[in-house]
């Protein structure tokens, strides 16, 4: 799914290798394991922008739980949740949340 959504996002994003990120709130992203700069374009969002790789993966790994998150279970909801809060101070913070919301 994250992978997908860096596609569609992404006319830059060719594949990459991916690296898994645990918080110590128990929240988990993934992203490109690259220092390549993204150019992203969210139609639904009107948002267009560039961001960092991991920025990329927390934006994607953001939409990918929000989907899950719509089942209804628990552990979905609160990784949403957590990854959410854990954005919030990253330096790319505004970009996320212009591609997110």
């Amino acid at each position: 799914m994250c992978y997908a959504y860096s596609r569609r996002f992404s006319q830059d994003y060719g594949g990459d290798f991916w690296h898994w990120y645990t918080q110590s709130d128990s929240g988990f992203f993934i992203c490109p394991q690259t220092e390549k700069t993204y150019r992203i374009e969210v139609n639904s969002n009107y948002y267009k922008g560039e961001m960092s790789a991991q920025a990329l993966g927390m934006t994607v790994s953001l939409y990918a739980l929000c989907v899950l998150a719509e089942s209804g279970h628990d552990f979905f909801i609160e990784s949403y949740h957590r990854l959410r809060d854990f954005a919030v101070r990253h330096p790319e913070w505004a970009a996320i949340r212009g591609a997110i919301d």
